[in-house]
């Protein structure tokens, strides 16, 4: 038992951020609370687009022809095929460092897991399906299985892409997608069987904050003069800098019209530079104090419990990231979730919606709507929080599906036989 070792791969961006974050640990934690597993991570920052970029053949080769840089990277995708070849029949090892190292980790583990990573989409296809058919292809030629756990699937609809997704993800074991309206049917679409599907609350909602991340939170709001004040949490990020402009004048249309008695708290999202919100937020911030509403601004650096608490502490989120919405109502506060795109974000957040039959509380930014739900969320926001407090019970007897199953599947795996 001691001796067994899984690979865990992390989200889209490589725990980048606190969505990514909270799902690989939460996961992590589930299968290994007493540490008798040898828990093996990617170790790599950024391998997504290490592995699509740098180690497979053409990358060389920049286009500035969409189409050409296109066909490059859905050629590297069969090159490892090629490989697998030559590393069978004459046990040699690629040239590119990252790929080899892939080669080396899988061949040694018994088990690989995907946790979280919602990139099987067209919006990051090069990075999600392409990068996962490379791993689940080295996984299957050592006879090892895969698992995704907590994932969003779709939309996909670039035929180059369905065909390499048709291709790679007949090989996983089991996929626990997070929502109950899209990604069930995405995957049917694709030919996945039916039984190997499992609908489940996204990964994070399954983070246990430790009480020294509920006693920084404490501080933190204490610090900010929060912790005796009405107020509502807020999230923006920089997904789309064209429409910064239009987004600040939605957002503070409905803040004044929609929550007054309300202090505002700016929440960023950061692990990195690639994931950092802050100049969004200092960027509304003044916009707002140029209209005569004051803010806060968050500025240090949080983990997902941090987060979680003060979104206990908070009467409701409003929030363009997706995690945010789903730690605020892990912790049984309402959340209003804004789509800053069609497609990708609107499965996310209708998704995890839906399992509350809260689904009208996913806007486009664009939305008449946006000031009227803020208003309703803040008005109802004692029955709302009630009705999830309710549904989150239910989450908690049933338990984290995926790890349940992981930690079975461990236990039916011999050492060094799959």
């Amino acid at each position: 038992m001691a001796n067994k070792k899984i690979l865990v791969l992390g989200g889209a961006n490589g725990r980048f951020n606190l969505g990514d974050d909270a799902m690989f640990e939460s996961l992590i934690e589930a299968i290994n609370p007493h540490r008798e597993y040898k828990i093996i991570t990617d170790g790599l920052p950024g391998w997504n687009s290490k592995l699509v970029d740098e180690v497979l053949p053409f990358a060389f080769l920049s286009f500035k022809n969409v189409r050409l840089k296109w066909l490059t990277c859905y050629l590297r995708f069969y090159f490892i095929f090629f490989w697998l070849w030559v590393y069978k029949i004459f046990n040699l090892l690629p040239p590119d460092p990252i790929l080899k190292i892939y080669i080396k980790k899988i061949e040694k583990v018994d088990l690989v897991i995907f946790a979280g990573m919602g990139a099987m989409t067209d919006k990051f296809g090069h990075y999600g399906i392409i990068t996962r058919g490379v791993i689940t292809r080295i996984a299957k030629y050592f006879q090892k299985p895969v698992i995704i756990s907590g994932n969003g699937i779709g939309p996909i609809r670039n035929p180059r892409l369905t065909s390499v997704a048709k291709k790679y993800i007949r090989e996983v074991e089991k996929i626990f997608v997070r929502d109950k309206i899209y990604s069930k049917k995405e995957l049917l679409a694709i030919g996945y069987p039916e039984e190997r599907i499992v609908e489940a609350i996204d990964d994070a909602y399954f983070y246990q904050t430790s009480q020294s991340e509920a006693d920084e939170a404490k501080k933190i709001l204490q610090f900010l003069s929060f912790d005796r004040q009405k107020f509502v949490v807020v999230n923006l990020h920089d997904w789309n800098p064209k429409i910064k402009d239009e987004l600040f004048k939605k957002f503070y249309e409905a803040f004044r019209d929609n929550i007054g008695g309300y202090q505002v708290l700016l929440l960023p999202n950061y692990f990195s530079s690639r994931m950092d919100d802050r100049e969004m937020l200092v960027d509304f911030q003044k916009y707002l104090k140029h209209q005569g509403l004051e803010c806060k601004l968050l500025k240090e650096q949080i983990t997902p419990g941090i987060a979680r608490e003060i979104l206990k502490k908070a009467d409701f989120s409003i929030a363009t990231r997706y995690h945010i919405g789903v730690f605020s109502l892990s912790v049984g506060q309402p959340t209003v979730l804004i789509m800053l795109d069609s497609g990708y974000y609107i499965q996310k957040m209708i998704g995890i919606l839906d399992w509350y039959g809260l689904e009208e509380f996913a806007l486009d930014y664009r939305s008449p709507q946006l000031g009227n739900k803020i208003k309703k969320i803040a008005a109802d926001n004692q029955a709302l929080s009630k009705k999830i407090i309710q549904i989150n019970k239910d989450f908690d007897m049933m338990g984290f599906q995926s790890a349940e199953y992981l930690k079975k599947l461990l236990n039916k795996i011999s050492h060094g036989k799959n």
